[in-house]
């Protein structure tokens, strides 16, 4: 028996294959940066895929200390409760590449699978080109009622492709990752299935073009050129392959309507992005040993905003966003080790491109080598399709023992659940955040105060949720500004350097008398964001109103 795997060991093939293609299609068509209940199921499918494998000693160990630094990361970060989302997505990811590389789906699923989706994202993305972002657009100016009006409509104006993803670039990210794989298993096709293939992909780099995201196709460039290098492609083949990456791009960079080539324009998007990785660099600085933990660099970017810069959550450069989150040796040593994890099967060399192990691998690659310019690596839905791709990357697993232990695979199961409720909380809570600005932006005040509420509820650990929470309950009575307080203490105490949480609470405190506690707040808000006048303005109101009641300031 030695050297066996025992049925009850490993999961049914094909079970197996159905459940990751089922994740892989659910991150793809419900995104969960978008869809909190898809991150939530997502969430339970990764929880079910580590019951399933037969994980080993290594694995569970690896995934275990992951989650223990991952989890003193948080405790420790500049804002510790928004450090949770991060953190418990990294884990949920770990697991789920970790459980991919034992329950092994057939390349031929993954190869249909992948082909199926660039056909759905890229008919997506044109129907969103074709009528959808003018049709949405027009129901908001006839007085649909949705948050942050202004925001939503310029984006839609822009005329770029969604295709339900949070930006036109992680669209267009998500295709190239896919299209590979996609293209090598219709090439192995014969028939009508071939031809359905050949429309899919087609359809496929139609929504790339739709996307007019520039970064999304030097990605792609800069994979197929490393698989030039390692594969020895053929000189025609790769001048008509890089000829056509290069007039996809030109086309792409002159439909842009935001003057990609304008460098010397304040909104041009390479003169954002430096400004991005300007403000990381710089929060490096300050934190060269620690850096501010994870999700740490949208809440300390206001401090470091200039005019010039935009509003951003990310600093559009991977290196750069791990230094200033994990400081400068931890985040160094992170970066590399994810581009060797993501570019290393490709540079390796060990499987040629035109075979399914290829095909992913250099799908990995301009996932890898997009995160240079962009942010998709934060993204839950990239992250866990990236792991899963990847860890079908791994060698076969060693063979079990007769008697193998339960233990590693109920520490890898421990280990999903841990990260997976974490995460899935925080998804479920953002979906009650947004019903609660929709239905406060449609007026509907008891509705709005009763999401937020629940939102806060659902991820206790989550800024927003209770900043929400404040604000919605704190317009009611006294009676209600005293619970809507301790929601508003419990913000500051999730993100003690976001400077709207201290604003939110100010504002209670004035109400309820604490006028020298509302300006602290302010002060220390006016300090964490200089460029929002109105917290300067709004301390220096109280300020004089401490003055004329004598109190000292």
């Amino acid at each position: 028996m030695t050297g066996t795997v025992p049925p009850a060991a490993s999961a049914p093939p094909r079970a197996a294959g159905f459940l990751l293609l089922a994740l892989l299609s659910l991150v793809a068509l419900l995104p969960p940066e978008v869809h909190g209940s898809a991150l939530a199921g997502a969430c339970a499918l990764v929880v079910l895929a580590a019951l399933l494998a037969p994980a080993s000693t290594t694995h569970a160990a690896i995934a275990a200390a992951a989650v223990a630094v991952l989890a003193l990361a948080a405790r420790f970060a500049a804002a510790p409760g928004e450090a949770v989302e991060p953190a418990a997505l990294v884990g949920v990811a770990l697991v789920a590449g970790l459980a991919s590389s034992r329950l092994r789906p057939s390349p031929g699923a993954v190869g249909g699978g992948s082909a199926a989706l660039v056909a759905v994202l890229g008919m997506r993305g044109l129907a969103d080109v074709a009528w959808g972002l003018r049709a949405a657009a027009e129901a908001i100016r006839s007085g649909a009622s949705v948050a942050d009006t202004d925001a939503v409509l310029n984006r839609l104006e822009q005329g770029r492709a969604y295709g339900g993803f949070s930006t036109p670039a992680a669209l267009a990210g998500f295709l190239v990752m896919l299209l590979p794989v996609a293209c090598v298993w219709t090439a192995s096709r014969t028939g009508r299935m071939r031809a359905a293939g050949i429309a899919a992909c087609g359809i496929g780099l139609a929504g790339v073009v739709a996307t007019r995201s520039l970064t999304a196709v030097a990605a792609a460039g800069g994979a197929l050129a490393l698989a030039a290098v390692r594969r020895r492609l053929g000189a025609r083949t790769l001048g008509w392959i890089l000829g056509a990456v290069a007039l996809l791009a030109l086309g792409v960079a002159l439909a842009r309507p935001d003057g990609v080539f304008s460098l010397g324009r304040q909104d041009s998007p390479w003169r954002l992005r430096a400004g991005n990785v300007r403000v990381a660099l710089e929060i490096a600085r300050e934190h060269p040993g620690m850096g501010v933990g994870p999700g740490g660099y949208a809440e300390a970017y206001p401090s470091h905003r200039r005019a010039v810069d935009n509003e951003s959550r990310f600093a559009h450069d991977l290196p750069a966003q791990l230094v200033a989150e994990w400081g400068v040796p931890a985040g160094l040593a992170i970066a590399a080790a994810f581009f060797g994890l993501f570019l290393g099967p490709l540079l390796s060399r060990a499987a040629p491109w035109r075979e399914p192990g290829g095909a992913v691998a250099l799908g990995l690659a301009a996932f890898a080598m997009h995160n240079l310019a962009d942010f998709t690596a934060f993204l839950p839905s990239f992250a866990i399709a990236a792991a899963v791709f990847r860890g079908t990357l791994a060698g076969p697993p060693p063979p079990a023992r007769s008697d193998p232990s339960p233990a590693p695979r109920a520490a890898l199961a421990a280990v999903a659940v841990a990260a997976a409720f974490a995460a899935g909380l925080s998804g479920l809570a953002r979906d009650a955040l947004f019903e609660a600005r929709e239905a406060a932006a449609a007026g509907e005040h008891a509705l709005a105060a009763q999401r937020a509420r629940r939102a806060a509820r659902l991820a206790p650990w989550d800024c927003d949720a209770r900043m929400a929470a404040a604000q919605l309950d704190g317009r009611d009575g006294p009676a209600e500004r005293e619970a809507a307080l301790g929601h508003a203490n419990a913000a500051v105490a999730a993100s003690p350097v976001r400077a709207s949480a201290r604003a939110v609470r100010a504002e209670l405190r004035a109400a309820l008398g604490d006028v020298p506690g509302a300006w602290g707040d302010l002060t220390t808000a006016a300090a964490l964001h200089p460029m929002r006048e109105a917290y300067a303005v709004r301390r220096d109101e109280l300020g004089r109103a401490l003055e004329a009641a004598g109190q000292r300031r």
